[in-house]
C-alpha cells in the first residue's frame, strides 16, 4: 500500500495482511516506510513497526535516517537515529556523514562522524590501507604471477612470498 501528496511524492509505504493489519514483511525487518519532505528532498526516512512508531531496520543499522540540504539544496549532510531519536551508527560504521563544499559550490569532501559525534579517521586510513593491500594482491598475481609457482608448502610459499613482496 502506498500513499503519494499532492505532489505525486511518496510519503508512506506500509504492508497489510488481508484483515487491513500492518505486518512486518519477515524479508525486509519492517511493516512500512514514513517520509517526510523538504522541498523536493526526502530529508526524514523513518522505518515503522506495526504500532506505526520507529523500529530498527538490521539491514541498515537504524530506524530513522535525517537529511540536512543547505541554501542551495545541495545535499549536506545525514544521520541516523535509534528508535528513540539517539545518534547510532549504521552498518557502513558512521553516524553522521557531512559534505563540504568550496565557496563556487563544488563538491570538496566528506567527514564521517561516530555516534559521539567525533569526527571518524579511522574509516579514511582503513579503506587508504584496503586499497593498497588490493593493489599488493593484484601485482603478487598479474606481475609476479605468483599462483603458477604452485607452491604447497608452507616453507616455499612464505619464502617466495617475502621475495615477491620485495617486487610488488
Amino acid at each position: 500500500f502506498k500513499v503519494y501528496d499532492e505532489y505525486d511524492r511518496l510519503i508512506w509505504e506500509a504492508y497489510y495482511n488481508t484483515d487491513l493489519k500492518l505486518v512486518i514483511r519477515k524479508d525486509l525487518g519492517y511493516a512500512g516506510i514514513r517520509r517526510e519532505y523538504a522541498g523536493i528532498h526526502v530529508e526524514r526516512l523513518e522505518y515503522v513497526g506495526t504500532d506505526e512508531k520507529a523500529i530498527s531496520n538490521d539491514d541498515v543499522g537504524y530506524a530513522v535516517c535525517v537529511d540536512g540540504y543547505n541554501e542551495s539544496g545541495k545535499w549536506e549532510s545525514e544521520a541516523y537515529y535509534d528508535k528513540d531519536e539517539n545518534l547510532v551508527n549504521g552498518k557502513d560504521g558512521y553516524a553522521i556523514k557531512k559534505f563540504q563544499y568550496d565557496s563556487a559550490g563544488n563538491y570538496e569532501k566528506t567527514v564521517y562522524y561516530d555516534q559521539n559525534e567525533k569526527e571518524i579517521e579511522k574509516l579514511i586510513q582503513y579503506y587508504a590501507h584496503r586499497w593498497k593491500i588490493e593493489r599488493f594482491h593484484f601485482i603478487l598475481k598479474s606481475g609476479c604471477k605468483i599462483e603458477k609457482n604452485q607452491a604447497r608448502e608452507y616453507e616455499r610459499l612464505s619464502f617466495l612470498t617475502l621475495l615477491y613482496s620485495v617486487i610488488a
